[in-house]
């Protein structure tokens, strides 16, 4: 294995920076990240049935809670609880770190969670969404006034 060479520059004193690759070294390391998990980044809170929920962003997390911008993986969204299914384009390419979808809908009234998942990454914590009535569902119209019925 290779070392980097720390040593001070000849002839230049106590202030001498270091020379070869270890000037930039604690930078680098700093930056060199594994992602761990995820976790909702956005979101709604309230939406109505039918209705384009969006967007939902899922940051893809390292373990100091910061976006992995080296990661691209595959993220997978779904109802963890709920009456109902989502739908929409439920798997996205995380982009430096990000997913973003924007076209998931749910046509069932509800409380809801989300959970959201990629490979080898535990889920964050899931998202509560209440999904209300859209307007043609929630009013009830009469097509033909009742008869007149004698008791």
């Amino acid at each position: 294995m290779a070392r980097a060479n720390c040593s001070p520059s000849p002839g230049r004193g106590p202030k001498a920076k270091p020379v070869g690759g270890c000037a930039g070294l604690a930078a680098a390391i700093e930056t060199i990240s594994s992602a761990t998990h995820l976790a909702f980044a956005s979101a709604p809170v309230t939406v109505v049935a039918g209705q384009t929920i969006g967007p939902v962003v899922v940051d893809v997390l390292d373990a100091r809670n910061r976006i992995d911008t080296t990661n691209n993986s595959e993220v997978t969204i779904a109802v963890a609880s709920g009456p109902g299914d989502i739908g929409g384009t439920l798997t996205v390419p995380a982009v430096d770190g990000v997913a973003t979808f924007s076209d998931l809908s749910i046509s069932k009234s509800g409380a809801y969670t989300l959970a959201a998942g990629d490979a080898g990454r535990r889920d964050g914590p899931p998202r509560r969404l209440m999904v209300t009535p859209d307007a043609a569902s929630s009013r009830l119209v009469l097509r033909q006034q009742p008869a007149s019925i004698v008791v």
